[in-house]
């Protein structure tokens, strides 16, 4: 390669990189402007939520004591209320007839019929809620009307190939 291609080659390069800088100075440039206006706005619906009493804000029907409420908690509050720790969790796998499995998914689209969703780990959870709360009696006769199973793991069938 002569001195003169190099040189050009060099130039070509230098000019693109000069390209690119602008390029990207003009885009750092324009979002430092569209960041600059969603800050400019949150600054105007913050002033204009502070001008309104918080308690019209809210809706009185949610409110017990409009005169309460306030925008945020006090210091004392915070710091007088415990940490709220979070439950360990147990994962387990269980075997049921599809009669059973069934009213999981029943008892999801009925939540779902009253804009709740669900999962099927809710599902169960709540069904042992409501177990909690029978009486001995109730708790063993509905255990005494569930169909029996075998324990364990379903048996895989292989086809002989």
């Amino acid at each position: 390669m002569s001195r003169s291609t190099s040189r050009k080659t060099i130039r070509a390069k230098t000019k693109a990189k000069g390209l690119m800088r602008d390029a990207l100075s003009a885009s750092m440039s324009a979002e430092a402007n569209a960041f600059q206006a969603r800050l400019e706005k949150a600054e105007k619906a913050l002033q204009s939520a502070q001008a309104l009493d918080p308690a019209q804000a809210l809706d009185p029907e949610k409110v017990s004591n409009p005169e309460k409420v306030s925008a945020a908690p006090e210091k004392s509050e915070i710091e007088e209320t415990p940490a709220r720790r979070i439950p360990r969790v147990v994962r387990d796998a269980f075997t049921m007839p599809e009669g059973d499995y069934a009213l999981i998914e029943q008892a999801r689209q009925r939540c779902l019929n009253n804009a709740v969703t669900i999962t099927k780990a809710e599902a169960l959870r709540a069904g042992l809620q409501a177990l909690a709360k029978m009486s001995d009696k109730e708790l063993l006769a509905a255990v005494e009307s569930l169909e029996k199973v075998p324990v364990g793991r379903p048996k895989i069938s292989r086809r002989s190939g």
